[in-house]
């Protein structure tokens, strides 16, 4: 019987079908615009802070009885090192889709100057609609970036 409700609970999770209502919301990697010059400065762990600043104001903000917030070894698991290589919205709202989540929340920092710049989006899996977007953050730091992200994504996620 247990084996039974796992599979169905997993068969559910993957074919992107909400339980109860319920919908996924998977916080992927936070992106770095190589372009701008941000990558010079930045390495994987101070990019995984950023990730999990999103991750945790979603937990915050966004009621558990309504949204799922996938772990990030959910999202890895099932597809980051896939989303990595998406530079385009449209291919991380395709691999969200296939990762079984109903919103996707994809953040970008760049190098504007001497500061950091970071930009966070929520995307719909089902139609690739835009539903949020968060105000522009700037920053001289990785650790004011990560706190100014926190406040800035909370009124983001009152969107959905």
């Amino acid at each position: 019987m247990k084996r039974l409700t796992f599979f169905l609970f997993t068969l559910l999770f993957f074919t992107g079908t909400s339980v109860a209502g319920v919908k996924y919301v998977a916080v992927v990697e936070t992106e770095i615009d190589v372009q701008s010059g941000a990558s010079i400065q930045l390495n994987s762990a101070d990019v995984r802070q950023v990730t999990a600043a999103l991750r945790r104001e979603a937990v915050k903000n966004l009621p558990s009885g309504k949204y799922n917030i996938m772990t990030s070894e959910t999202v890895y698991a099932q597809g980051s090192a896939t989303l990595e290589a998406c530079a385009e919205e449209n291919c991380v709202i395709t691999l969200g889709s296939k990762i079984g989540a109903d919103y996707i929340v994809r953040g970008i920092i760049s190098k504007l100057r001497t500061k950091f710049t970071l930009s966070v989006e929520i995307y719909e899996t089902e139609n690739g609609n835009l539903v949020a977007s968060s105000d522009l953050v700037s920053c001289d730091n990785i650790e004011d970036l990560v706190k100014e992200a926190a406040v800035t994504c909370a009124n983001m996620y009152n969107v959905i």
